[in-house]
């Protein structure tokens, strides 16, 4: 079983403008897999885009029971 307190996380800027000022929208933690630890969804004060912040980037599969791996087309 993962241990879930070793899970990294890390704090992330906006995907769409790029701002690093955000507020709390809200804290939630993931019902499906039955987790413990909380995760807080903000709000960008620049353009109000949501995303979970910080975010547990290399662990993100542990959350998600069909979790692949996407990847961008290579340019010819």
């Amino acid at each position: 079983m993962f241990d879930e307190s070793k899970i990294h996380v890390k704090t992330l800027k906006c995907k769409l403008c790029g701002s690093d000022q955000y507020k709390l929208f809200l804290s939630t933690d993931n019902i499906r897999r039955g987790t413990k630890r909380f995760f807080n969804c903000v709000e960008c004060k620049q353009c109000g885009f949501k995303y979970t912040n910080p975010a547990p980037v290399k662990d993100i599969k542990f959350y998600y029971e069909n979790y692949e791996e996407s990847t961008l087309p290579k340019k010819s």
